[in-house]
């Protein structure tokens, strides 16, 4: 279908868009991802998603300065949209301002307690600032293990610390 909609139409950026997610998260090429972001911006500058998921992309790439100049162009346009806010605290934290990836996580997910994305983006920069408790809480928020295996879990937690308790979900 995609090949067919670029046949009728090669500028519609969310064509471009689709084309740059799947270069990137699903085929990992890196060049192709860059000019399908590239191409889906030029026809759209104000689609937030596309700044989004672009801002995630140049923090892969380690283009730190872009990847925090697409973030705040995606926050800009978008303040309310959850998922640009996740992004946004997912980014913050990649390129290394973890604490305020860490508050705007935590800020996103007092304002909906069960984002599960929101409980991500908070595991992973209380996990870079070194507050393991945190990250672990946050961990755990919205698993899918047993009730079983989260007891296990947080035992292990309790009484060997995070690490252990890592390998533990590891392993399961």
């Amino acid at each position: 279908y995609l090949q067919r909609a670029m046949e009728l139409d090669p500028d519609q950026a969310s064509i471009h868009w689709t084309l740059a997610g799947i270069s990137f998260l699903q085929e990992w090429n890196w060049d192709k991802a860059e000019e399908e972001f590239q191409l889906a911006i030029s026809a759209n500058p104000s689609d937030a998603m596309v700044r989004g998921l672009y801002a995630q992309f140049l923090a892969c790439m380690l283009h730190n300065d872009e990847a925090e100049l697409q973030n705040q162009i995606a926050l800009e346009l978008d303040p309310a949209n959850s998922l640009i806010r996740a992004w946004h605290a997912v980014v913050l934290t990649q390129i290394g301002y973890h604490e305020e990836g860490l508050k705007a996580a935590e800020e996103l997910l007092a304002d909906e307690p069960n984002n599960n994305l929101a409980a991500n983006a908070v595991e992973l920069a209380a996990f870079h600032i070194g507050d393991q408790e945190r990250s672990f809480e946050a961990g755990m928020l919205f698993t899918h293990y047993s009730e079983e295996e989260r007891k296990t879990i947080e035992s292990i937690y309790s009484n060997e610390g995070f690490s252990a308790a890592m390998w533990e979900i590891l392993r399961i």
